[in-house]
């Protein structure tokens, strides 16, 4: 078999090194996901209630296939010569700040009309709300360019 540093162009390494290192973070909300009556991402929210709803043996049953899900990651990445993914906390903060920005911004009560008519106070009672919203991702990107 060919050498694991050659059957990859720097693009393609690129590829699956965020498949793989998305994969993994897949694999860890599932972890989280299966934790006995939520977990601490659960405990942190209060718009979005985990239904305890897996079924008898999930949990037991999951263990060893997302463990062995890790191992096969693992092995691949270290045959394709991939080396650990470093990862900005910085970065990632700004890119889920904009994110929000953009899903904020896309909520207007302008923009409410793809979803049927909207209310005529709809304005008065959403859009204020979203601005300060806004207004909080955007602080946090602002603190983020203090450094």
């Amino acid at each position: 078999m060919s050498d694991s540093f050659s059957v990859l162009n720097g693009p393609q390494r690129n590829h699956f090194a965020a498949l793989l290192a998305m994969m993994e973070e897949c694999i860890a909300e599932i972890e989280m996901l299966s934790a006995a009556h939520g977990s601490d991402a659960a405990a942190r929210t209060r718009l979005t209630l985990l239904e305890d709803d897996l079924p008898a043996g999930f949990v037991e049953n999951v263990e060893p296939v997302l463990a062995q899900l890790r191992v096969d990651l693992l092995a691949l990445s270290t045959r394709l010569g991939l080396e650990t993914r470093r990862m900005s906390r910085a970065h990632s903060i700004q890119a889920l700040a904009s994110s929000e920005i953009v899903r904020i911004e896309d909520s207007y009560s302008p923009t409410l009309h793809g979803y049927g008519a909207v209310h005529e106070d709809a304005a008065k009672v959403i859009d204020p709300a979203l601005n300060r919203l806004h207004a909080g991702f955007v602080a946090i990107r602002a603190l983020l360019r203090r450094r």
